[in-house]
């Protein structure tokens, strides 16, 4: 508002100019920035009408050069006596300008708010050592503001959905939009074009990555990463594409349901079956049923279909109970090795003599109490010795958790030993039932 002992006509014409708009401009930043006005301003190559008006404007001699500076105090006082503005400099430039932002305070209240918004995932991810090291990074604070869209109102509202999804994880086999709904009511709200989605699956890729490290999984399409991702979390797509391969489980014709007489079924004419998610979860409903048939008896496990195809057409109905994995374990193979494991089966696992089947194999013997089956490094040492096997050359080195000494073996000779190359030896163990892990192979 004008002074009303503000020369308005005045002010303009001398301070009001293009010729001084670069002084205005810049005391209106520092006033902004909550700044003292005192010191000089200088303009480094400035034009002569702009060296001019200022000399006007300070009532002094015409100078020279290129650089063109300005006390501030100076002008303030000049302001004040002369009776261009009684108020001074800062009143003059809001004169002309209009009201000056307290922009370090709008930056202390915007602070603020990203901290109360934070606070669902600082909570969240304080008791997980993974979930923290995320969290711990600029980049997470960033991904929530901009999945947020710079609002901090809407980015709390994302983190404490965040956090409600992170409470069920890992899951016990949940389904993707199971989980979705329990957390935040809203069935769609883990998909991938939705900022909840988005968010979780940052979170959580340096948590699923640790419990199955496998450099190579970075190279599979979008889908498929995001897919193993959720699988390492107990956390299924859905409930039918989530799958495992089977091959000679009993079954239990007289157990509830559709499973035992399914498996049944599929045992006595010696087809292989693929099992879904939800077929699994429908058994492990009657608890008190072996809806499998195994009870105590030995189940292999091995990793590649071309095993329990040969193992199929070979033996049929003959074949021994097999589950093949294939590959990265998926929610439903978790979910049938456990219910095995649970019924009391022994397991014995079988897999590929490379960095990617020694992950897998980690996976497995981590989840269940299994043996390896004809997985050693002597087993190794024995496969290379006959002239199976290829060269290895890609794949980050691991370790193996049920053998210290093949890692060294299978990084000494660089030769990768896939279950193809010996599936006569795997054959023979499953044709005979006679295979009992030796002490070099448990």
């Amino acid at each position: 508002m004008t002074s009303d002992h503000t020369d308005a006509t005045r002010l303009t014409r001398v301070l009001g100019t293009p010729e001084t708009a670069w002084f205005i401009e810049r005391v209106r930043k520092r006033a902004a920035e909550g700044r003292p006005l005192i010191g000089s301003l200088t303009l480094a190559s400035a034009t002569p009408a702009q060296r001019r008006a200022i000399d006007a404007l300070l009532g002094r001699a015409p100078s020279r050069g290129t650089s063109l500076s300005v006390r501030m105090e100076e002008l303030d006082a000049l302001l004040r006596t002369a009776g261009i503005h009684p108020d001074g400099l800062r009143a003059a430039v809001e004169e002309l300008t209009g009201p000056v932002p307290d922009n370090r305070a709008k930056a202390l209240a915007d602070a603020q708010a990203w901290q109360y918004a934070n606070e669902p995932l600082e909570a969240a991810t304080c008791a997980n050592a993974y979930l923290e090291s995320w969290w711990r990074r600029p980049h997470a604070r960033a991904t929530l503001k901009r999945l947020a869209g710079g609002d901090p109102s809407a980015a709390r509202s994302l983190a404490e959905q965040t956090a409600a999804v992170l409470a069920y994880l890992p899951s016990d086999g949940l389904s993707l939009p199971i989980l979705a709904a329990r957390a935040t009511g809203d069935a769609h709200a883990l998909d991938t074009d939705q900022p909840l989605g988005r968010l979780v699956l940052a979170a959580t890729e340096h948590w699923a990555r640790s419990l199955s490290p496998n450099p190579e999984a970075l190279v599979l399409p979008k889908a498929e990463q995001r897919r193993a991702q959720w699988a390492e979390l107990g956390v299924s797509l859905d409930e039918l594409s989530s799958r495992v391969l089977t091959l000679g489980l009993p079954g239990n014709g007289s157990s509830p349901g559709s499973l035992g007489p399914l498996l049944a079924i599929a045992h006595e004419h010696g087809e292989p079956l693929a099992l879904t998610l939800r077929q699994i979860r429908q058994g492990a409903a009657d608890a008190d049923s072996d809806v499998y048939g195994v009870g105590a008896g030995e189940v292999f496990v091995c990793e590649n279909p071309a095993v329990l195809e040969a193992a199929a057409q070979r033996m049929g109905p003959d074949c021994p109970a097999l589950v093949c994995v294939e590959g990265h374990l998926s929610v439903a193979a978790r979910a049938l090795l456990r219910a095995l494991c649970e019924h009391g089966a022994c397991l014995r696992y079988h897999g590929d003599f490379d960095w990617g089947g020694l992950r897998i194999a980690n996976s497995v013997f981590a989840l269940i109490d299994a043996a390896p089956w004809r997985f050693s490094h002597h087993d190794y040492l024995k496969a290379i010795g006959r002239g199976h096997g290829s060269r290895l050359d890609t794949g980050a080195p691991c370790d193996a958790s049920w053998d210290s000494q093949l890692r060294e073996a299978i990084s000494t000779h660089a030769v990768r030993v896939e279950e193809e190359h010996v599936i006569e030896d795997l054959l023979a163990d499953l044709d005979g039932s006679t295979y009992r892990p030796s002490r070099a192979s448990a």
